[in-house]
């Protein structure tokens, strides 16, 4: 019977002690490589909203050139020839029966 006590007394050591080892793995963790997978994903998360701001930007900047000349009423044929070149190579692109319900 005793053995048995001794056996369990052990397990329980050895439980106490790979639970503490857990923990100070756990602590180098956040202590020395968390600070680097969260700078890291900070950065690309700062270099996403940049390229979303950019996007933005340039689809409202063509928008506003688009709606500008629909305003004033202005024909594809009184277009500089680049514009009038810049959208035939855009109509070649995209699918003409999406760009018809817009």
């Amino acid at each position: 019977m005793e053995s048995w006590r001794r056996c369990a007394a052990s397990l329980e050591e050895d439980a106490a002690q790979e639970a503490a080892h857990h923990r100070i793995l756990e602590a180098v963790f956040f202590m020395a490589i968390a600070p680097l997978y969260y700078a890291k994903l900070s950065k690309a998360n700062g270099f996403l909203l940049l390229y979303n701001l950019i996007e933005s930007t340039l689809k409202n900047a063509i928008e506003a050139i688009f709606d500008e000349f629909k305003l004033k009423g202005v024909s594809f044929d009184q277009c500089r020839l680049e514009v009038r070149q810049l959208i035939l190579k855009n109509l070649k692109r995209h699918d003409e029966k999406r760009l018809l319900l817009a």
